[in-house]
């Protein structure tokens, strides 16, 4: 099967659509979250006081919570494609 077909297939099955748009907002926002504790996204330090004082305050919960929002995405993915099949 090619990739157009994949993609014909997930668009003609709308739970299916549904369960990857559910599982892929909390993924993508956890990566987010991720990066941003590690300062991979944002200003450098140094650069913005008030940057560095919001990320000395909040970092190190958008480093613990990112990947557990990651892993909760991939829970509902999990959860939805056992219960619709």
């Amino acid at each position: 099967m090619n990739t157009i077909g994949i993609f014909e297939s997930i668009l003609r099955n709308p739970d299916l659509f549904a369960v990857i748009v559910e599982a892929t907002i909390p993924i993508v926002a956890g990566v987010f979250a991720t990066l941003l504790g590690h300062r991979v996204i944002g200003k450098t330090p140094g650069t913005d006081f008030r940057w560095d004082a919001w990320h000395q305050q909040y970092g190190m919960v958008f480093k613990v919570l990112g990947p557990f929002m990651v892993l909760f995405g991939i829970f509902l993915a999990i959860v939805d494609l056992l219960r619709s099949s």
